[in-house]
């Protein structure tokens, strides 16, 4: 196993061995730990971990699934859940949302795989306190420090003010529309991009088209917003 790399399914043993708690106590913190990120990052609760942090693999290996996974805090939360109630068949299976199927899967926990790092970063972003057992020595020697924390959350929280006035602008421009009242330059691309968003479909199928939507509102801004974009919607 990569150092960089660790399984859902040892999540909590580690995190167990690191403080001295039993399995039900660490359980019970990773989920007030996924509690705090969902609420500091002003996630619903059906919204997913990015993807570059937690995705679904395989038994031997971390290669990606070709399966669309979407990995989300509702199921994460009650994974840890089922850990205050071992049972006798051995270790809980992670219930997990495959949208290429439209349904959920029982996939075992040690085929879902997290990066240390970017989970550490994640974390201390959202100006939490990480569990010492996703960081190495060499990721303590770069943590920034409080300062630099706070000025990247700062901009983050920029970020997505500015994505969520430009989602709240498509939102009213395709109503008005869909209503004849647009004096955008062409309402008729509007509707023609809206019909494109189509959420069963890969993930950057359906970010394009909402950066056409964009395009077709005329909101440059939130066009340049890519990178924030791919972030919080992710990639694939």
């Amino acid at each position: 196993m990569n150092d960089g790399l660790i399984r859902l399914s040892q999540l909590v043993p580690e995190h167990a061995s690191y403080h001295g708690f039993d399995s039900q106590t660490a359980a019970h913190d990773l989920q007030e730990l996924l509690e705090a990120l969902r609420t500091n990052y002003f996630v619903s609760s059906g919204g997913s971990v990015p993807e570059h942090i937690c995705w679904v693999g395989g038994a031997t290996s971390s290669r990606r699934s070709s399966k669309h996974y979407m990995i989300d805090f509702e199921s994460l939360s009650n994974y840890f859940e089922t850990w205050a109630h071992p049972s006798p068949a051995g270790e809980p299976s992670f219930q997990c949302f495959c949208k290429t199927e439209n349904e959920y899967r029982a996939i075992p926990a040690g085929s879902i795989y997290f990066s240390r790092n970017a989970m550490a970063e994640w974390i201390l972003a959202a100006a939490v306190e990480c569990p010492g057992f996703l960081i190495s020595e060499e990721s303590e020697q770069n943590t920034r420090t409080a300062a630099e924390i706070e000025d990247f959350k700062g901009k983050e929280l920029a970020s997505i003010r500015g994505l969520t006035r430009g989602l709240i602008e498509i939102i009213v421009e395709l109503d008005r529309a869909h209503r004849g009242l647009s004096k955008k330059t062409d309402p008729a691309a509007i509707l023609r991009a809206a019909s494109e968003l189509n959420l069963n479909k890969k993930t950057s199928t359906w970010r394009t088209a909402l950066l056409d939507l964009a395009k077709a509102v005329e909101l440059e801004e939130f066009r340049r917003s890519r990178q924030t974009l791919d972030k919080y919607i992710g990639r694939t």
